[in-house]
């Protein structure tokens, strides 16, 4: 199922050359990994957030690319799990725009996040920016009805990461070996 999310990161592969500072060390093969899990108290307070999880994890590599001039590139995996139960993942490239902020969207119109750096290495990924961001759903195959957008809501337009061991977004980050 992930590896059906990478397929189209793949075609989408949008170069970097260390831009992703201070989100991923540029080194090939560095990673980076954020979560936020809301807790019973949070959620109670906020009846119209219907995130009640988010991972976020990003890889910087220059093994194996080179596309007009660029020798390296960032991607990104996203999981998120709703309070309906649904949990889904995106992927895809990264970039820094010219007023230096960072997006990272799923290829074919998949929408994405806009990432803002905040204290104590956290990390604020706006939904509302973007409009939204497509995810497939967790134990689907790759068919069109396994697919569905998380959109900013009352609640869900923007969410605080958290730094954590990258070993927690193992399967959202790819290795390309």
């Amino acid at each position: 199922m992930r590896q059906v999310a990478w397929v189209f990161a793949t075609s989408a592969l949008l170069c970097i050359d260390a831009v992703a500072q201070p989100f991923v060390a540029a080194q090939d093969g560095a990673k980076s990994c954020w979560q936020r899990i809301y807790d019973a108290e949070h959620l109670r307070t906020h009846p119209d957030q219907q995130v009640t999880e988010v991972t976020f994890g990003m890889g910087y590599f220059e093994e194996g690319y080179e596309d007009e001039g660029a020798t390296a590139y960032t991607l990104f995996g996203l999981h998120a799990a709703l309070r309906d139960g649904r949990h889904g993942s995106a992927g895809g490239g990264c970039w820094t725009d010219d007023k230096g902020v960072m997006t990272c969207s799923v290829d074919c119109d998949g929408g994405g996040v806009k990432l803002h750096d905040r204290d104590n290495g956290s990390l604020l990924l706006d939904l509302e920016a973007t409009g939204g961001i497509r995810l497939m759903e967790c134990g689907s195959e790759a068919e069109d009805d396994s697919f569905f957008t998380l959109e900013p809501g009352l609640d869900d337009k923007q969410f605080l990461v958290h730094p954590v061991a990258v070993k927690v977004c193992k399967g959202l980050i790819p290795d390309w070996d």
